[in-house]
């Protein structure tokens, strides 16, 4: 929760108590980014943020003190993909 007050202004009270509810990676849409680079925030002033819980990551993130950026697994407009062998291939 610490973090992600770092990089949102405006969270929901009940927040922490939603990411503990999540049992597999999520991705949660927030309102008004912070200290982000301009290319992660969306032109409505919107992030993307993935929530985890998987230790190699968490563990990750935690020694590096800085989020992870990655772009998404799919191109615009086609369905997320299940699995790696699923992804498309690259252009």
């Amino acid at each position: 929760m610490r973090d992600l007050l770092k990089y949102v202004a405006h969270t929901p009270p009940d927040i922490a108590d939603i990411i503990e509810g999540f049992d597999r990676p999520t991705t949660v849409i927030y309102q008004g980014a912070l200290g982000l680079a301009p290319n992660v925030i969306n032109e409505d002033g919107s992030v993307a943020i993935r929530i985890i819980k998987e230790d190699f990551c968490r563990h990750l993130v935690k020694r590096l003190r800085k989020p992870l950026v990655s772009t998404s697994a799919n191109i615009s407009g086609a369905p997320s993909p299940a699995n790696f062998r699923t992804c498309s291939p690259l252009l």
